[in-house]
């Protein structure tokens, strides 16, 4: 059987937070997988690459090119023929 518990390891013993289904002297495997959200260094590097990001959209222009062309038009340019497949 198969069951996923959280637990905190305390003075050296692992401690269920929920009710663990397992008879008393039970033998049983363990896979550690730890909690922790992240480093100090792993946040730095995302705080960069979103900072990074920001100057790249802001550099972006703020609307659209004004070219007098409306949306079929560029349907029209992009794919030939109109919006309703002509």
């Amino acid at each position: 059987m198969t069951q996923l518990i959280q637990a905190i390891f305390e003075n050296g013993v692992f401690r269920p937070l929920d009710p663990v289904h397992v008879a008393e002297h039970e033998r049983v495997s363990l896979v550690i997988e730890s909690t922790v959200e992240a480093s100090d260094d792993v946040i730095a590097r995302q705080r960069e690459a979103l900072g990074k990001l920001r100057a790249e959209m802001d550099a972006l222009p703020a609307g659209a090119p004004v070219d007098g062309l409306g949306g079929v038009d560029h349907y029209a340019i992009l794919y030939g023929g109109n919006h309703a497949g002509g």
